[in-house]
């Protein structure tokens, strides 16, 4: 039996209110193995050095090859009994029964930051994204600096997603700008699930945008987007034009329910934290082929927004 260090505040919720469920293996992957039960969110085992995410439990080990030892495939029937995940024909066994409760909300103790000290780390932000994977949407980083009428740093070689979002980002922008929710919605239509992998480019950017306006929201209270509203605008427009892990992510992300490695970011843009903007991008960075980058690049987008309200 293997005994699981963490969980999620609403993964161990759902199984205070339910001694025994029934489902399957949706997908499993060197360092995370999703789950998926009829009427529930995908929950997650995740193990060493991947983030602990929302509606996950979290083994800290280093065997990277844990799933795959144990011949774990899709399709595998899995069962949760009495606080254990089990997949009884591998022999499989996870206890929650003592993993500490994690709680993914935003938490804000610091004090805010002056608001040059802000804009000092947008800039830090923009700096830390020449680095970033151009295979999804880091193209459009000159098309964004284009808009707020700065001087882009680098030109990244555009790709068919860049490309194909691209026509879609000025028409986005200004919808956000003018709080035309009708316009947000037809252009978010447009452009969700586009991009690679597992969570499509689109979808993280979004996802960057919404954490960014989340937490400007707790510096300025006097903020008055809906940032709720937009959230569910994603949602929705996401529900069968994604994948389901994205899907998934943006259920919790767009009510700003996300990895701490987001949260610490997004937060130390206007919030005094002690941790250094370049070096929390370069760690977000590693998220995904391109997820982290295009997570950042959605919180610098973010981040202009508000300025140009403001």
């Amino acid at each position: 039996m293997l005994y699981a260090s963490k969980i999620c505040k609403y993964l161990n919720r759902i199984l205070k209110y339910n001694s025994f469920l029934e489902g399957k293996v949706h997908s499993c992957f060197n360092r995370v193995c999703n789950f998926e039960f009829e009427w529930y969110p995908l929950m997650s085992i995740v193990i060493g050095e991947r983030p602990f995410k929302p509606m996950s439990t979290y083994i800290d080990t280093n065997s990277k090859n844990l799933f795959s030892n144990f011949q774990i495939e899709k399709e595998d029937r899995v069962i949760i009994k009495n606080n254990n995940f089990i997949i009884e024909d591998r022999g499989f066994i996870v206890s929650m029964k003592h993993a500490e409760i994690h709680d993914f909300n935003i938490n804000i103790t610091e004090k805010t930051k002056p608001i040059y000290d802000v804009k000092d780390s947008v800039l830090k932000l923009e700096g830390s994204l020449i680095k970033g994977n151009p295979s999804g949407l880091l193209p459009l980083l000159n098309d964004v600096q284009s808009y707020f009428r700065k001087n882009a740093k680098i030109n990244f070689k555009g790709n068919i997603y860049s490309e194909f979002s691209r026509k879609y980002l000025n028409g986005l922008l200004d919808a956000m700008l003018e709080n035309n929710y009708q316009n947000i919605s037809l252009y978010i239509d447009k452009i969700i699930g586009c991009g690679p992998g597992l969570t499509p480019s689109s979808d993280d950017m979004l996802l960057g945008i919404v954490m960014s306006l989340y937490y400007y929201k707790k510096f300025d209270k006097n903020f008055y987007i809906d940032v709720a509203k937009l959230g569910k605008i994603i949602l929705k427009a996401s529900y069968e034009k994604t994948t389901r892990i994205s899907y998934e992510i943006l259920r919790f992300g767009t009510k700003g329910i996300v990895i701490e490695d987001i949260h610490i970011l997004a937060k130390s843009i206007f919030f005094i934290t002690g941790f250094k903007i370049e070096e929390k991008a370069e760690l977000l960075m590693t998220y995904g082929e391109t997820s982290g980058t295009d997570i950042i690049l959605g919180l610098y987008i973010g981040c202009l927004l508000v300025m140009v309200w403001k």
